[in-house]
């Protein structure tokens, strides 16, 4: 997330955490609940307004997992 909130896409963010054995070995579920879950305390916390662009950015990196796991 610190990558993406200082200018990285979410691929580009994700290519990097890929060299990580811990990021590697997570499920792309794990990534996804994990994203979703922090949207939900995000957003429960300061609100739709407040949260939209960390939301946003969440989305987007649960959605590259996603695509790199379906070969996408």
């Amino acid at each position: 997330m610190r990558l993406m909130e200082d200018g990285h896409t979410a691929d580009t963010a994700h290519a990097w955490a890929l060299q990580q054995p811990a990021w590697r070995a997570a499920p792309p579920e794990a990534v996804g609940t994990w994203c979703a879950l922090r949207c939900r305390a995000l957003t429960a916390g300061v609100g739709e307004q407040g949260a939209r662009r960390s939301n946003a950015r969440h989305q987007a990196l649960a959605d590259a997992v996603s695509a790199t796991a379906v070969g996408g």
